[in-house]
């Protein structure tokens, strides 16, 4: 008596050829997203510098905004420019008043 089994092979073959293409399309999406991370964080890191940079620039300016708009800085400006301080001043009125009349 003969037993003929079928050749099974082929798709055995089909099988694991589709089971090493899913495992490689695994790792090639790992690997693209690893490399967007790596990226993301060197962009970051790079804005966090220029922020800091942005930051320390800004401290110097309002240092120097604070010192021209110092009161000191104004009398001795004043005197430079040789102007005189009035005792009363006049100031210039115009008919309406500021205030609701309710």
């Amino acid at each position: 008596m003969t037993i003929l089994k079928p050749n099974n092979s082929i798709q055995l073959n089909l099988g694991f050829t589709t089971l090493i293409g899913f495992v490689i399309a695994i790792v090639a999406a790992n690997i693209y997203v690893y490399s967007g991370i790596v990226n993301f964080q060197h962009i970051t890191g790079n804005n966090a510098k220029e922020l800091q940079a942005a930051q320390v620039a800004n401290a110097d300016l309002k240092n120097s905004l604070y010192k021209l708009l110092d009161l000191s800085n104004f009398k001795a400006i004043s005197e430079e420019l040789r102007l005189v301080k009035e005792t009363k001043p006049s100031f210039l009125e115009i008919g309406i008043s500021v205030a609701a009349n309710q």
